[in-house]
């Protein structure tokens, strides 16, 4: 909460227009977190999201981009295992935005959100290999005009948000608190069908036996 406060503030004094959402690069990543299987999980900080990743721009952020988009990335889904949603959400924001940066290019994006809509699922391509490997298909593909830019750019995201970590049980497990509650509940369930098991068999008169590992 007070981050996007923080971002909306500096963003202003900036001079940043439309309060953020109007920047392309606001629209890219907000779009790409959208269509993403992350969308649920994301959906409450989209506006975060969205001032982040405009932010982005400020940064003039030099050297090895993919090792920075690499890094945030990383931590996105560090705190995503751990259902630390907001923080993820805003480094997830950071490592989309400067991945638009990895793309060559050669030519303005200033109307590249009037693109996105009409590309058709089928021209998004899920990319296999690990985080680097995408990346670098990023930093080798050369768009030759904004559409085109569009398609890889959405290609790359959804390929990098795919590896987060979204599935319930493993964010269950990874959670501190969560993980301790689920381990108690079994615990709790193991006696008390262990005392249900004795007060049935001492009810039938029989010797409970239990069994053993082979």
């Amino acid at each position: 909460m007070w981050r996007t406060l923080i971002l909306v503030l500096m963003l202003a004094v900036a001079g940043f227009p439309q309060g953020g959402l109007g920047g392309c690069r606001a629209r890219l990543v907000a779009y790409a977190v959208k269509i993403s299987p992350a969308y649920q999980l994301f959906k409450p900080y989209m506006n975060s999201i969205a001032y982040t990743a405009e932010s982005v721009s400020y940064w003039n952020a030099s050297g090895n981009i993919a090792v920075l988009v690499e890094a945030y990335f990383t931590r996105a889904c560090e705190l995503t295992k751990i259902n630390w949603g907001e923080e993820a959400s805003y480094y997830l924001a950071v490592a989309l935005s400067l991945l638009i940066d990895l793309i060559p290019r050669d030519f303005p994006l200033e109307n590249a959100s009037l693109y996105l809509e009409t590309i058709g699922e089928d021209e998004i391509i899920v990319l296999e290999g690990s985080v680097r490997e995408i990346l670098g298909y990023a930093s080798r593909t050369h768009p030759r005009d904004v559409r085109e830019f569009c398609i890889v750019y959405l290609s790359v995201a959804l390929s990098l948000v795919n590896k987060l970590p979204l599935g319930a049980f493993e964010r269950l497990i990874f959670t501190p608190v969560l993980r301790e509650l689920f381990v108690a509940s079994i615990v709790f369930t193991s006696v008390l069908f262990s005392i249900l098991l004795r007060r049935k068999a001492e009810y039938e008169g029989v010797d409970v036996e239990y069994g053993h590992l082979p």
